[in-house]
């Protein structure tokens, strides 16, 4: 590598010597600014500007527990700030720590009612505490403000699936299915509820196969709750064959690419299937 100064600039010869020298010179800057901004916190206590900053470079670095230190003090000092506490919230979350996670949710909540996503996401960590009625109350609060957010609309039916209101989960499903074909989750969905549906009377195992293998499809069979939701639907239809064909092959592609956890899976879910013969 050549460099050529000129006065008091170092010019590259090359792009690659400059993509080079770039990276040197901007780890070298943030190391020395991130020191800078630790010292000043620790000087300014109230400087929630520079605890902002270092919050956030943490946390673009995988280094949770600093940004979750900083943004906490952020939003003592400046409780107005929606998106640090949203940001927080976030890391808090993914911390597992979903009661302080949901505490900060509802307080941004109460300062942009209108967010979808800010909805979605406190529905997400009711969710996760096991509050189904809440966490479906927020989901379609989501739907109120977009209806077209079927990421959404799929978690407001894997919780209607939980509490057995099959039919309304049923029909966001296949609402996904309309506007998104080629999703797996929606299709096996609505495979699992069309072939164990709380109300026997309106159970289509036949109609269940035809989803839960295209599910199968979608996914390449790389997915055991998929083929999970298949082998209920034969089974309800009384079709093992189907479900053994396509067992058998997601098998021998799984210890072909050497995934032997999901090859376990799938050997366990053909016992059954073999017995029955």
């Amino acid at each position: 590598m050549r460099w050529v100064t000129c006065g008091f600039k170092v010019l590259p010869r090359s792009a690659a010597d400059a993509r080079v020298l770039r990276a040197r010179y901007t780890d070298k800057d943030q190391r020395v600014w991130v020191a800078g901004w630790q010292a000043r916190v620790r000087a300014m206590l109230e400087d929630y500007k520079t605890r902002h900053r270092l919050a956030s470079f943490y946390a673009k670095r995988g280094r949770i527990d600093g940004a979750v230190e900083q943004w906490r003090e952020v939003v003592k000092l400046k409780p107005a700030l929606t998106d640090v506490r949203i940001n927080l919230a976030r890391l808090l979350a993914h911390q597992r720590q979903f009661d302080e996670a949901l505490r900060h949710y509802q307080i941004a909540l109460d300062e942009a009612p209108d967010d979808a996503a800010l909805h979605r996401q406190t529905g997400l960590t009711h969710w996760s505490l096991g509050n189904l009625d809440a966490a479906a109350a927020r989901f379609r609060a989501a739907l109120a403000i977009d209806d077209t957010l079927d990421a959404v609309r799929l978690n407001l039916a894997s919780v209607l699936t939980i509490q057995e209101a099959h039919d309304e989960a049923l029909a966001h499903l296949m609402t996904v299915i309309e506007h998104e074909p080629t999703s797996a989750a929606a299709h096996n969905g609505a495979a699992w509820i069309l072939a164990a549906h709380v109300d026997e009377a309106k159970r289509d195992p036949a109609r269940a196969v035809v989803l839960a293998l295209t599910a199968c499809e979608l996914s390449a069979s790389r997915n055991a709750s998929v083929l999970a939701t298949l082998v209920a639907a034969c089974e309800a239809a009384g079709d093992a064959a189907t479900a053994e064909r396509v067992l058998n092959e997601a098998l021998a592609a799984a210890r072909a690419r050497g995934d032997e956890r999901l090859a376990e899976r799938i050997t366990e879910m053909l016992g059954p299937l073999k017995s029955a013969e």
